[in-house]
């Protein structure tokens, strides 16, 4: 469940700031896509002294895989019509999905394995998530950081709504040039993102940044 993943890293996080060798006062928290809203999660009665978001979703999961299916993405890249029909399809299901707690019966065997009927309860948590309303409650200061060339959460839609949500003064982003959603060196649209080289420079900016905030 979605609370056991937030209640995981909350104790982990508490579990850290308790040993005597840890500065309380100098820990932060860094997630990853889905990590970056557990992350947030754990930011609304934890208060880390700073906090980095990879690649995380600003509007809901919902939207992000409904523009995922529209532009082929999850969907291998078939014509117009069907990408047209899958988005229906799966803008019903997450309608569905977010109501109900329960995946619909009739789901298509294409796009069934986007919505497995023993996760739908998780499902329905991470459907009713507003990513932007958990950053507005967020006082550490705020790394994100995305891919430009991101094709599974938006760097035009996604990062920009965080920023907005986040306190000004203390928030940065910083968008890899020609950075992937694992922030690897893109290839092309067909590619997912996965196979290009690492980009180190992505690492060393969390990097500097983490020194900068958390000395």
């Amino acid at each position: 469940s979605w609370e056991s993943f937030v209640g995981d890293a909350d104790a982990a996080y508490k579990f850290l700031t308790s040993q005597p060798e840890v500065d309380p006062k100098k820990v932060g928290i860094l997630g990853h896509s889905e990590g970056g809203l557990i992350a947030l999660s754990v930011a609304q009665t934890e208060h880390p002294d700073a906090l980095v978001l990879g690649s995380t979703a600003g509007r809901d999961l919902g939207a992000v895989i409904i523009e995922q299916i529209g532009q082929g993405y999850s969907a291998q890249f078939t014509d117009a019509a069907t990408l047209k029909k899958r988005v229906a399809e799966v803008t019903k299901t997450i309608d569905v999905v977010r109501k109900t707690g329960q995946v619909p019966s009739d789901i298509s065997k294409e796009m069934a394995p986007l919505f497995p009927a023993y996760a739908s309860k998780y499902l329905q948590s991470i459907f009713t998530i507003d990513p932007a309303k958990l950053a507005a409650n967020v006082t550490a200061p705020v790394l994100v950081i995305q891919g430009d060339k991101d094709i599974q959460v938006s760097p035009t839609a996604d990062a920009p709504k965080l920023v907005a949500a986040l306190p000004k003064a203390t928030t940065e982003l910083f968008l890899i040039p020609n950075g992937t959603h694992v922030w690897r060196q893109w290839v092309n649209k067909q590619e997912p993102g996965f196979s290009g080289k690492p980009i180190v420079e992505a690492q060393d900016k969390v990097a500097a940044w983490c020194a900068e905030h958390l000395k």
